[in-house]
């Protein structure tokens, strides 16, 4: 469906199989498809969920890079409390 340009419904396949099996893999395609769909604020919410188990280098790269480009989109704030 993803290289089809079916977003949505490659999101919709993403979504359910990462509800059954949590994964930093299916994590970043969703990612993907939410940039695609032009949703910042959730694909930046779900690359950073990928990155978070990201160990290879080149992997890391491609997905820094996929986050450089949204970035300009999206707002991002770092609320600290005590």
């Amino acid at each position: 469906a993803y290289t089809a340009g079916d977003y949505e419904l490659a999101l919709s396949y993403f979504l359910q199989s990462n509800r059954l099996a949590p994964n930093k893999n299916v994590a970043f395609n969703a990612a993907r498809c939410f940039a695609q769909l032009g949703r910042y604020p959730e694909a930046y919410r779900w690359y950073m969920d990928a990155a978070a188990g990201i160990s290879d280098p080149a992997a890391k790269k491609t997905l820094d890079a996929e986050v450089a480009a949204i970035l300009p989109k999206v707002t991002v704030f770092d609320l600290q409390s005590d």
